[in-house]
Protein backbone atom coordinates (compact mmCIF):
# COMPACT_ATOMS: atom_id res chain seq x y z
CA UNK A 1 0.00 0.00 0.00
CA UNK A 2 1.00 3.22 -0.92
CA UNK A 3 0.84 6.31 1.92
CA UNK A 4 -1.52 9.02 0.70
CA UNK A 5 1.13 11.51 0.93
CA UNK A 6 3.48 9.96 -1.68
CA UNK A 7 0.43 9.63 -3.83
CA UNK A 8 1.97 12.05 -6.75
CA UNK A 9 -0.49 14.70 -7.75
CA UNK A 10 -1.33 13.44 -11.39
CA UNK A 11 -2.20 9.83 -10.24
CA UNK A 12 -6.12 10.37 -9.48
CA UNK A 13 -6.78 8.86 -5.77
CA UNK A 14 -9.11 8.80 -3.22
CA UNK A 15 -7.40 9.27 -0.38
CA UNK A 16 -9.00 9.21 3.23
CA UNK A 17 -9.17 5.24 4.02
CA UNK A 18 -7.60 3.53 7.09
CA UNK A 19 -7.01 0.18 7.17
CA UNK A 20 -7.41 -2.85 9.49
CA UNK A 21 -5.19 -6.12 9.09
CA UNK A 22 -6.07 -9.16 10.47
CA UNK A 23 -3.37 -10.77 12.56
CA UNK A 24 -2.32 -13.91 12.11
CA UNK A 25 -2.47 -16.68 9.55
CA UNK A 26 -5.87 -17.61 7.56
CA UNK A 27 -5.43 -20.69 6.06
CA UNK A 28 -7.78 -20.65 2.45
CA UNK A 29 -9.47 -23.48 3.81
CA UNK A 30 -10.93 -21.55 6.32
CA UNK A 31 -14.39 -20.20 5.63
CA UNK A 32 -16.39 -17.26 7.06
CA UNK A 33 -13.65 -14.77 8.24
CA UNK A 34 -14.12 -12.12 5.82
CA UNK A 35 -18.19 -12.08 5.67
CA UNK A 36 -18.24 -11.78 9.51
CA UNK A 37 -15.65 -8.93 9.83
CA UNK A 38 -17.91 -7.20 6.99
CA UNK A 39 -20.95 -8.41 8.12
CA UNK A 40 -20.22 -6.14 11.97
CA UNK A 41 -19.11 -3.24 9.72
CA UNK A 42 -22.19 -3.39 7.31
CA UNK A 43 -24.58 -3.48 10.85
CA UNK A 44 -22.85 -0.26 12.31
CA UNK A 45 -23.78 1.79 8.57
CA UNK A 46 -19.56 1.70 8.17
CA UNK A 47 -18.40 1.06 4.46
CA UNK A 48 -15.66 -1.05 3.64
CA UNK A 49 -13.10 -2.55 0.56
CA UNK A 50 -12.05 -6.07 1.29
CA UNK A 51 -8.51 -6.36 -0.03
CA UNK A 52 -7.78 -10.19 0.69
CA UNK A 53 -3.82 -11.74 0.19
CA UNK A 54 -3.23 -15.15 0.14
CA UNK A 55 -2.88 -15.37 4.16
CA UNK A 56 -4.74 -12.65 5.26
CA UNK A 57 -7.25 -9.88 4.84
CA UNK A 58 -7.32 -6.08 5.32
CA UNK A 59 -10.53 -4.45 5.52
CA UNK A 60 -10.00 -0.75 4.61
CA UNK A 61 -12.94 2.10 6.03
CA UNK A 62 -12.99 6.09 5.56
CA UNK A 63 -11.28 7.65 8.17
CA UNK A 64 -14.61 9.57 9.33
CA UNK A 65 -15.96 5.88 10.35
CA UNK A 66 -12.87 4.87 12.36
CA UNK A 67 -14.06 5.62 15.68
CA UNK A 68 -17.44 3.51 14.68
CA UNK A 69 -15.53 0.83 12.74
CA UNK A 70 -13.79 0.41 16.16
CA UNK A 71 -17.09 0.12 18.55
CA UNK A 72 -18.75 -2.21 16.01
CA UNK A 73 -15.46 -4.54 15.87
CA UNK A 74 -15.78 -4.60 19.64
CA UNK A 75 -19.17 -4.76 19.59
CA UNK A 76 -19.01 -8.01 17.68
CA UNK A 77 -16.71 -9.44 20.05
CA UNK A 78 -13.35 -9.02 18.06
CA UNK A 79 -10.14 -7.35 19.29
CA UNK A 80 -8.55 -4.25 18.07
CA UNK A 81 -5.16 -3.42 18.67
Amino acid sequence: MLPEETVPVAWKAEKGWRCFKVLGSLKLTMTGILASLTSCLADAGVSTLAISTYNTDHLLVREGDLDKAHRAFAACGYEVE
